[in-house]
């Protein structure tokens, strides 16, 4: 990790970007507020022995799963700032590239000659950032196999307790009597474990998101410099654009699922099915 993480600095590309201070806490105050809302909830109007070790022991897993998403959180925003200082690099590139082709000297020739000229130092800027942007990429893809069993082993316990949750309310309405303490606890429950499952999702989702729109801007860099180019350097650029296209970053909980907005929706037939199945057991007729 020490590795990876002095390979992120060492990248050429610095951000100048101010850090907000804080800024994970407009994460952490919710999880809290939850937390503590569970946590009050079970000691007093749960029965049972041992109040204060079950508690204790029930919390401290969550509160590890917040503060391991607190650490990554605060490698992916500095990896989100490169990339998205790379791509105002591309966005200045291309900006420049309009005012070439709109300035009103463009058509004397010895000027034509000069941009001509400084159109191969662009490129090499290009490549220049391609380079950084494969590194980056590599660099992600092997932070996030470090943290890819944790990751699906939390999804998963939390796929478990949202099926649970949603069951015992199921189950309650049920019946005449229901309890509504108990209802609220896992309605209450099951909004816990999706605020968790969203900010874990949405950490690694908004850093693809962020690797794979450079390629978007090198592909309108591509459509500007078609028609200028020559054979050789048409070839060469097209490597540089092909290379941007086909190094995309796509995170996956050890291979099983990919981390994205469709998780969110997988989750959801997974746990209708389930609750279905398990209402159909509980009351055969």
């Amino acid at each position: 990790m020490e590795s990876l993480l002095k390979t992120i600095e060492q990248t050429d590309i610095n951000t100048h970007l101010k850090v907000k201070c804080f800024s994970w806490l407009k994460y952490i105050i919710p999880f809290w507020g939850f937390l503590c809302v569970l946590v009050v909830e079970h000691y007093i109007f749960v029965d049972y022995d041992n109040k204060f070790e079950y508690t204790i022991s029930w919390g401290y897993a969550n509160v590890i799963i917040i503060f391991e998403y607190c650490f990554v959180e605060a490698i992916n925003q500095t990896m989100r700032k490169k990339f998205f200082t790379l791509q105002r690099r591309l966005k200045w590139i291309k900006k420049n590239i309009n005012c070439e082709k709109t300035g009103p000297l463009y058509k004397l020739n010895i000027l034509r000659d000069f941009m001509n000229a400084d159109l191969e130092s662009k490129i090499l800027k290009i490549r220049e950032l391609s380079r950084c942007h494969y590194m980056m990429i590599e660099t992600a893809e092997k932070i996030s196999r470090m943290f890819s069993l944790n990751i699906l082993l939390t999804l998963l316990v939390i796929l478990c307790n949202t099926i649970n949750g949603l069951y015992n309310i199921v189950t309650h309405l049920d019946k005449i009597d229901y309890n509504k303490e108990s209802i609220c606890r896992s309605s209450i429950w099951i909004l816990f474990q999706t605020y968790i499952s969203t900010i874990i999702i949405r950490s690694w989702y908004s850093l693809a998101n962020e690797a794979n729109t450079s390629s978007i801007i090198v592909h309108e860099i591509w459509n500007e410099y078609i028609v200028r180019l020559k054979e050789g350097k048409w070839n060469y650029f097209q490597f540089i654009v092909l290379k941007f296209h086909t190094t995309k970053l796509k995170f996956t909980a050890d291979g099983y699922f990919e981390l994205d907005l469709k998780f969110f929706h997988s989750v959801l037939s997974c746990v209708a099915t389930y609750v279905i199945i398990l209402v159909q057991i509980e009351y055969p007729n």
